[in-house]
């Protein structure tokens, strides 16, 4: 079954998460996250640092294929979520203290840079998604630029053309 609200969803600032097997999903905007306990069960509300701290990422085709069929059709318009859908997050990058590097995703590409002063390199997705904690780009700065130096974002090497910078 496909999700109706899907379209609008796939805006928001949404992450899809296995969390311990389970399926769930968390909003950084407002720090909440949702998973399904039981298969046939409804979205409940589950500790959102939790879930982004300990859960695997996973983009939302992948984390359908994984739960739709186990956990029954996953309709991410039923969540309760305790602000409006934020339509035009302020970035579509996603910020990973990956092992105590800066790491950097967009889209299905990562970045991140690897040793005190180096370069951002590009780096697999699923090694940043899986074994990264999410973080915001400020708690970046302040977690990686006295030891790796500025962490300008500008310089990453995108593959597909047009894609915005980011902030300094």
């Amino acid at each position: 079954m496909v999700d109706p609200g899907n379209d609008l969803t796939a805006r928001m600032n949404m992450y899809f998460i296995d969390w311990d097997g389970r399926p769930a999903v968390a909003r950084g905007d407002t720090e909440e996250a949702f998973a399904v306990i039981v298969p046939g069960g409804n979205w409940r509300p589950v500790d959102y640092f939790d879930v982004v701290h300990t859960g695997g990422y996973l983009s939302e085709k992948f984390w359908r294929n994984r739960f739709d069929g186990h956990y029954g059709p996953l309709v991410l318009s039923r969540i309760s979520w305790s602000a409006p859908v934020s339509w035009k997050p302020k970035t579509d990058m996603h910020f990973f203290n990956w092992d105590g590097r800066p790491a950097v995703v967009k889209g299905a590409e990562a970045f991140a840079v690897t040793k005190p002063g180096g370069a951002w390199q590009r780096v697999k997705l699923k090694d940043v998604c899986y074994a990264g904690r999410l973080s915001y780009e400020k708690s970046l700065r302040v977690d990686f630029e006295r030891k790796f130096g500025p962490l300008d974002l500008s310089k990453i090497p995108w593959s597909q053309p047009n894609f915005p910078q980011g902030t300094q």
